[in-house]
């Protein structure tokens, strides 16, 4: 594809090594390409012409930051997160909460609470410059329970979820409408219900518990602050986190760190200066997230197409409609034509 013009110039049969050096070489007019993050690619421009200057792909970074982030957010967020109640109830009245427990759910609360104990201990062990080695052997536990333990930051919880969630709505409607169980039964059953009267019982008793204690309903935040934080038409969401709930930010501090590193790594495609880049690697390469850590590493290993993707005007916009193209092409032709054919219809075709 000509960056200049649009046009497109080939297409080859293969993606090896070999076979893309060897057509680089019969254009030695070619001074910029544009690529992805490929290694082969990489490694056949360069052994056709070291003097090729190659252009990371800004979409494909951004995508490759994205994916960390993603993957940062689901290891530091839990997928449902009950916010701290602010008036925690009274001593007696979790005697008597556990005083109605089945025996199930106090040996449950119980394993919970012997569970969260050992992570407290990693924890304090690790504070103290324990090897992770040390720790799994002090406590008598694996080292990928350790490493578990260490990025657990609240009380785990091993309640299995009930089958049938997507009738609590309805259930909690009606409940609210002072209906009797028995008309709460009949509604679910015409919506599709075909679970035991118990299992119902179950989890109309607990609705109706829930709502008379005024607990504090379930979050699921992961997309919307993974949402949130690719939102750059704003450029502080500090009080968008706060208006999802006061205290999210109190309990995961994390993510305006993470806010912060989405929104300054974005900004270096408007400044148009590679040596911000550098700043931006130095700075968050000592951050205490992992899957960042491997991005950077990423960067760090093509960092001259990445820098140049920075002060470039170069992208591959313009090839992604092209293999869009192509790939509608292939479907049609498909179990029909060969690869002749169709490098005819893209290079000859409208």
């Amino acid at each position: 594809m000509d960056l200049t013009s649009h046009q497109l110039l080939d297409i080859l049969p293969t993606r090896n090594k070999e076979d893309v050096t060897a057509w680089l070489k019969q254009y030695p007019e070619i001074q910029v390409v544009s690529r992805d993050g490929s290694k082969t690619y990489a490694k056949a421009i360069k052994a056709a012409c070291c003097d090729i200057k190659q252009v990371g792909d800004r979409w494909h970074i951004l995508k490759q930051l994205f994916d960390a982030v993603k993957k940062t957010i689901y290891d530091y967020v839990p997928s449902r997160w009950i916010p701290p109640e602010k008036n925690p109830p009274s001593s007696n009245q979790e005697q008597n909460q556990e005083f109605f427990l089945r025996k199930t759910d106090l040996i449950r609360l119980q394993n919970e609470e012997k569970r969260w104990k050992r992570i407290q201990a990693v924890q304090e062990m690790a504070s103290q410059n324990y090897s992770i080695a040390a720790i799994a052997r002090l406590i008598n536990i694996s080292r990928n329970t350790v490493y578990q333990d260490l990025k657990t930051f609240q009380k785990p919880s091993h309640k299995r979820e009930p089958f049938y969630d997507e009738y609590r709505s309805l259930i909690r409607a009606l409940i609210q409408k002072e209906q009797k169980a028995k008309h709460i039964e009949a509604a679910c059953r015409a919506r599709g219900y075909k679970g035991s009267t118990s299992t119902l019982n179950t989890m109309i008793a607990t609705e109706r518990r829930c709502l008379k204690e005024k607990r504090a309903k379930p979050l699921y935040l992961r997309q919307k602050l993974l949402s949130m934080m690719w939102n750059f038409t704003i450029p502080s969401h500090k009080a968008y986190f706060k208006h999802i709930h006061p205290q999210l930010l109190a309990t995961f501090p994390d993510i305006l760190l993470l806010d912060e590193l989405v929104f300054s790594f974005r900004q270096l495609f408007y400044s148009k200066n590679p040596s911000d880049l550098i700043e931006w690697i130095e700075r968050y390469e000592r951050s205490h997230f992992s899957f960042i850590h491997s991005f950077i590493t990423g960067l760090r290993q093509d960092l001259p197409a990445v820098l140049n993707s920075v002060q470039e005007p170069w992208s591959n916009g313009v090839v992604e409609g092209h293999v869009n193209r192509l790939k509608t092409i292939k479907r049609m032709m498909y179990g029909r034509a060969s690869f002749p054919l169709l490098r005819k219809r893209l290079l000859l075709g409208p």
